[in-house]
């Protein structure tokens, strides 16, 4: 009889979850484990335990994309993307330029973004491969903007844009490269 009322709370604990995920996903919205160190110190700023029974995971940051900010993204927001050169990936990165904006990269090169294209970096450019790499990248392949982290609850908060190191706009409007100093 006991494990009988358990499976039913189980039952309706993960129908909430599939329901509730579904309805997070049906408003525009989507839960996604960011995995790496590209984004460190924002998003998994612990590094994983290797060989421990959850593969590390307890570390990973979760965070909240809305699909419906895709298309108002603005410098220093962090986005989800197809990686360009392995389209079945999917990259998070933070925007550092937007289209027709110059960006000095870290390596000290003038890039021009052209219409339709943004530069993206990770915020550890030591473990991040982003535009440095594979140059400006079309807005297009951007499906998404990290707008919060939800999980571990001890991380929960919102995403903000931010600058941080790295490469920096040449020509960037003046709120921005205030934030950039």
């Amino acid at each position: 009889m006991r494990s009988n009322t358990l499976l039913k709370a189980v039952a309706f604990a993960t129908s909430g979850i599939v329901v509730g995920s579904g309805v997070i996903e049906f408003a525009g919205y989507e839960v996604a484990l960011v995995d790496g160190q590209s984004m460190q110190p924002t998003l998994n700023p612990h590094p994983k335990i290797l060989n421990s029974p959850d593969n590390g995971w307890n570390f990973s940051d979760w965070v909240l994309i809305s699909h419906n900010e895709r298309f108002n993204v603005k410098v220093g927001d962090i986005v989800t993307l197809n990686n360009p050169t392995t389209p079945l990936d999917r990259d998070i990165k933070r925007v550092k330029a937007t289209e027709h904006q110059v960006m000095q990269t870290y390596k000290g090169e003038t890039v021009v973004i052209p219409k339709g294209h943004m530069w993206v970096e990770g915020d550890n450019r030591w473990l991040s491969k982003d535009s440095n790499k594979y140059g400006p990248i079309p807005a297009g392949l951007v499906f998404g903007k990290a707008v919060a982290i939800v999980w571990p609850p001890s991380r929960w908060q919102s995403l903000k844009p931010a600058l941080p190191h790295s490469g920096k706009l040449v020509n960037a409007a003046e709120e921005i490269s205030k934030s950039d100093d």
